[in-house]
Order: C-alpha cells, then structure tokens, then sequence
C-alpha cells in the first residue's frame, strides 16, 4: 500500500479543499471519496467500531469529523451537485477530446466559489497583546471578489466576520463560504461523537474526557488560525444569545444543513433582514449566484429576533421569519431538484461509480434530517486510509471493489488531478 499523504496532498496541494485541512490528523478527499486518518491505525479503527471504549475516544470524533463531509457531499444538493460536476470533468479529461475540456475550468472555478481564495481571509494577532483573550468582538462586512480578468465584479459578493481581540487588536477575518457551513456541520458532529464517546467510559474517566474536549473547543473557538471551523457557531452565539458553545455548533449545524440543502427554486422566497441594508447593492448579486454562505448569514439574522424555543420549533420559526416554507417542503423540493440533476447528468466513463454513490447518497437523505446529530456508526461508511497504510472498508464496499480496486481508483484520481492542474495552467489561470 502506498503513503497516500506523500502522494497525492503533493499532487494538488490546498487548491483543492472544499473541505479544509489545517491539521494533519485526518481529511475528507472529495475528489476520490475516501476518508484519510493520519493519526489512527487500522486496529485502533476497527477496535473503536467494535466497541472498544478507549478506542473509541480516539478514533470517533475525528472519523465523526471527516465522516459528516463525507455525508454532506454524497446526500445534500449543493454536494451532489459537485459530485456530478468533479465526475462529468473527469469523464471529459478521459475522452481526450478538447471540445469538452471546459468542463474541467468549469469544475474548479465551483470549487472556488465554495472555499473562496486564501487572499480574502486575514489572520492577525495569534493572542491579543495585553489583557483577556477573549470573548472576540465581531463584525460583519461585505465586499466583491474579483473576476478571472482580475477586476472587482459586482456580481461576485462576499461577506465576511471580522474578529478582534478584548485589546482591539485584529484576529482574523473569516468569509462566509460553503467550506465555513461544512465544517460547523464537522465540529457539531465530531462534539457529539466525543460526548457519546466519553459517556461509555467510567463515570471518573468520563468527566476527564468531557473537561478535556471542553478545553479543546474553547481553544478552537479562539484560535485565528481556525476560524473557518468556528465562525459559523460564532455567529450563532452573537446573533441568538447563546453561551453553550456546544449548543451554539448545534444549531449552526442545523442551519447550515438547511442551506447547503435549499433548492435553487426557493432562493428567490428569501426575506432579507433590515440589517443588510449597508450592503444593499451585493444581496442582489449573492441571491442571484445561489450563495449559501449568504443563505446561512440570513437564516441567522432573522433568528435573533426568536425566543426560547425547543429545537425543531426554533428551525421551524427561523424558517418562517426568513419567508421559506415547512422544513418538509424544502426536502420535498431539494428531492425533486435532485431527480432532475440526475436526469440530466452526463457521465460515461464513471458511470458506475456515479451510481454507486449516488444509491449512498440517496440511502443517507433517507436517514438523516435536518435535525440530526451523531448518535454512533451506522451504514453506510466510506473507505478510510489508516495511518498503517491499510483500509478500513465497510461492507457496502466490499461488495462493490476491493482494496487493490481502491487504490487503482485512487490512482486514476491523482493522475486526474495532476491533469487538471496542468490544464488549468494552460488556461492561464
């Protein structure tokens, strides 16, 4: 088995993260489907599977972490929609015809505007430099990225938090992409893992546990360097008035889902909130390109205005006050938008893998809800890469390939990339 970390993270570097990976114990890769832990073994992994109680607290809350990505590509709109794309541009770069070329700058310009560039995010200060170092104070502010030609385009809208320090000193600004909404939906469900975790162990030990993924968070919470993870239960905490940051990730999660998950035939029900009247001129621009970084900002200003309610009525109320319909009705409608993205999907080469995950995809809408929180492993599973180079493949898989079909997938989808990559730049861009 080959040292995928030594392969294809060279390959393609950070360019490619829909779904950022600023540690090294584990990551999600889109392109191939599989999860990577780097810092669990395959018998650790299978262990914390069976049981194991003290494998468990290492293993789950990140394989919680890096398996709600996976989930959220295969079974929300926005995912799928990516999944068809990255598969019809790798079935134009194996047809070697360079009419259907453009589908590749198509693909990567989508994975653009879900993480945004690294030149819209700021960081200053790692620590403030006199006083507490926290709670951060807060602002929203909004902006145009540029265009391929290097201009401001009015059209291109991006809205962001900025952070200080108690001292006034700058932390960090953080964009409202799609990559901030995936990973409050990780954070949420890799707490949730580490508390279903840590409630199997002795009551000693498990109070242990919980103040130490308590420190953890806090730690997360305000850290710069971090933010993108935490931006969004941020803005649940400003915003609605929580002090719980795990309720706050909760609810962020919950939000998220809903965005990621709108249909595009609902975007125009959208209300806008008094409060982005300083930004008039870029709603416009944001509705029309379907931003849900966007979706997301306005769901939860219209959600200060709500009081203290049970969970599934709160989402309901927000979804009220925003102007969109039942939590029902827009599954019923992302479904039916969901029949016709596949309908309309051209994919030869990779048919059977876009089958394949799509069946997953479908078996996982079925199973999860708006309002679901980790509660354990269940099927289906993707593959995940140990740190001792072995798979650990679900049975759903084992079906479908074996490890050495694995890593012949994974091979072609780091040949697809470097290809990519090297058309881009014959793109000049």
């Amino acid at each position: 088995m080959q040292n995928h970390n030594a392969g294809r993270e060279l390959a393609v570097g950070s360019r490619w993260r829909i779904f950022p990976a600023t540690t090294t114990l584990g990551f999600y890769d889109s392109f191939a489907q599989y999860i990577e832990l780097s810092a669990v073994s395959s018998v650790e992994l299978r262990e914390a599977i069976d049981g194991d109680a003290l494998a468990a607290i290492k293993c789950l809350p990140l394989l919680a972490h890096e398996l709600q990505h996976w989930a959220d590509h295969l079974s929300t709109l926005w995912g799928r929609q990516r999944l068809i794309r990255s598969l019809e541009a790798m079935d134009s770069r194996r047809s070697n015809d360079p009419e259907v070329f453009w589908k590749i700058t198509d693909y990567l310009r989508l994975l653009e505007s879900d993480y945004f560039s690294t030149y819209y995010q700021t960081i200053g200060k790692s620590t403030p430099q006199i006083g507490p170092s926290r709670p951060w104070a807060w602002q929203l502010t909004a902006g145009m990225r540029f265009d391929v030609d290097g201009r401001l385009a009015a059209n291109r809208p991006i809205f962001f938090t900025q952070f200080a320090w108690p001292d006034g000193s700058h932390a960090c600004r953080v964009p409202f992409s799609v990559s901030a909404l995936l990973e409050a939906r990780a954070m949420a469900a890799e707490l949730s893992a580490h508390f279903v975790a840590a409630s199997n162990l002795p009551e000693a030990e498990s109070k242990v546990e919980q103040r130490i993924a308590s420190e953890k968070l806090i730690s997360r919470l305000y850290n710069p360097e971090l933010a993108v993870y935490s931006v969004g239960a941020h803005l649940v905490g400003n915003l609605v008035g929580l002090k719980d940051a795990m309720q706050a990730f909760q609810l962020a999660s919950q939000i998220a889902h809903v965005s990621l998950d709108l249909p595009k035939s609902l975007f125009s029900y959208l209300k806008i909130p008094n409060d982005f009247e300083p930004w008039k001129t870029r709603v416009p621009g944001a509705i029309e390109s379907m931003d849900r970084g966007f979706v997301f900002l306005l769901l939860l200003f219209h959600a200060k205005q709500i009081g203290d309610l049970e969970v599934d009525e709160w989402l309901s109320e927000v979804l009220l006050q925003s102007g969109l319909p039942t939590i029902a009705e827009i599954r019923e409608a992302s479904d039916s938008e969901c029949v016709e993205l596949r309908a309309t999907a051209r994919v030869e080469h990779f048919a059977k893998r876009l089958d394949f995950l799509w069946d997953l995809g479908e078996e996982l809408r079925k199973t999860h809800s708006y309002l679901d929180e980790f509660g354990g492993l269940g099927a289906p599973l993707p593959p995940v890469y140990c740190n001792d180079l072995e798979w650990v493949l679900p049975s759903q898989y084992l079906k479908f390939t074996t490890a050495d079909e694995l890593e012949e997938w994974w091979e072609t989808c780091n040949k697809m990339a470097m290809q990519f990559e090297e058309f881009r730049d014959a793109c000049g861009i």
